[in-house]
C-alpha cells in the first residue's frame, strides 16, 4: 500500500473522493480544505496514473494548480532547498511544482504558497525530499536553475 497527497490552491469537493473510489486500487481517500490524500495499491496503480485520474476530473491540465505533493516514500530520503528567484506569475511557480511531481526521484516538495501570493512576493522556496538512489543534488541544482530562467 503507498499513500500520495496532494494540496490545491482552491478547495475540494466531495465529488473527487467519489469519483477516486471508482479506480480499481485505490483503498481510501480523504480530503480536507485544499489537502487530496489517497491511499492505493501500488501494484495496481502509479502515482502517475493517480496524478492524471486527479487532474483530468478536475480539469486542471491547462490551468496549474498544485502547490505541494507527497509521495510519501518509506525510505531513507534527503532534503534539498530550491530558491526560485524573479517569479513571474503564480502560473509559472505552480507549473515548477508539477514538473517536480514529474521528476522521477523527487518525492515531496512543499512552498509557503499562501504567503507568496498574500504578500505578492517575487522569490520563492521550494522545500524537495528526494531519493538520492534516482536522483542526485547536481540534477535538482540543473532543474533549479532551469526554474531560475524562464
Amino acid at each position: 500500500m503507498s499513500k500520495l497527497s496532494f494540496v490545491f490552491d482552491f478547495f475540494l469537493n466531495r465529488e473527487i473522493k467519489e469519483y477516486l473510489f471508482t479506480i480499481p486500487g485505490v483503498i481510501d481517500v480523504n480530503i480536507h480544505h485544499r489537502t487530496l490524500m489517497i491511499e492505493y495499491d501500488n501494484q495496481k496503480l502509479s502515482d502517475y496514473i493517480l496524478r492524471m485520474e486527479v487532474f483530468l476530473f478536475l480539469d486542471i491540465f491547462k490551468r496549474p494548480s498544485l502547490i505541494s505533493f507527497d509521495k510519501h516514500a518509506n525510505k531513507e530520503l534527503l532534503s534539498y532547498c530550491m530558491k526560485i528567484t524573479d517569479i513571474c506569475c503564480e502560473y509559472c511557480l505552480k507549473g515548477m511544482l508539477d514538473e517536480l511531481f514529474l521528476t522521477n526521484g523527487v518525492i515531496s516538495a512543499f512552498m509557503e504558497y499562501d504567503d507568496i501570493v498574500e504578500n505578492d512576493k517575487c522569490d520563492a522556496v521550494i522545500n524537495i525530499t528526494y531519493d538520492p538512489s534516482i536522483i542526485n543534488e547536481k540534477m535538482l541544482t540543473i532543474l533549479e536553475s532551469k526554474f531560475n530562467t524562464k
